[in-house]
């Protein structure tokens, strides 16, 4: 017997999913600087997937590249929205989407009628990934004149934070440290902004 869910409980069966799946990859010792206890991993992806940006330990000490990369991905599919990144993985590769797909990405976007939801993955896509590569690119200089370990790396995680309103950050202070440095709090800020306001509002 197939079962029918509706498009509410499809969302919120894929953001358990997500968590899961980022749970079991951070509980791995391959994503480790040094151990943790388990609940922390747990409450560690959940609040990347739900981008509260909440923390029981320091991520830039706790993982290596590869844990900070999951809690990447992770924020980045928070942000982004369930199924969106997936469903334009879908229309890159010219493929229609299925009914199901678009009732699901209605109910959580609460589109108006007037924007075709094909239209709108493709350009969410394209604004989200635009902007965090130029943001990166803006905070990498002054970065690495700050003398931060890996300063692309850390330009990219904190540009994708900022613009999906994620909170993370691989400083074990956030950005206490540059509270007076105008220049990556007006980058951050932005970012955080053009994030916060939405696609639709923004076009």
């Amino acid at each position: 017997m197939r079962i029918r869910m509706r498009p509410a409980h499809v969302l919120v069966f894929g953001y358990l999913s997500y968590i899961l799946i980022g749970f079991l990859l951070l509980l791995m010792p391959i994503s480790h600087e040094k151990a943790a206890p388990w609940l922390d991993h747990l409450f560690t992806a959940t609040s990347a997937v739900s981008t509260t940006g909440l923390v029981t330990l320091d991520p830039g000490s706790t993982y290596n590249w590869f844990g900070e990369f999951v809690i990447l991905i992770l924020f980045q599919l928070g942000g982004l929205g369930y199924m969106t990144a997936t469903s334009f993985v879908i229309l890159a590769a010219n493929k229609k989407l299925k009914d199901s797909r678009i009732s699901i990405l209605k109910s959580a976007f609460s589109l108006p009628k007037s924007i075709g939801i094909t239209h709108f993955v493709r350009n969410l896509f394209v604004f989200t990934i635009v902007s965090e590569i130029i943001g990166a690119a803006l905070l990498y200089p002054y970065l690495k004149d700050a003398g931060v370990e890996n300063p692309l790396w850390s330009s990219i995680f904190h540009s994708v934070s900022a613009f999906c309103t994620a909170g993370f950050s691989l400083f074990p202070t956030s950005f206490e440290t540059y509270k007076y440095d105008v220049s990556i709090n007006m980058i951050l800020a932005v970012l955080s902004y053009l994030g916060g306001i939405g696609f639709i509002v923004f076009t």
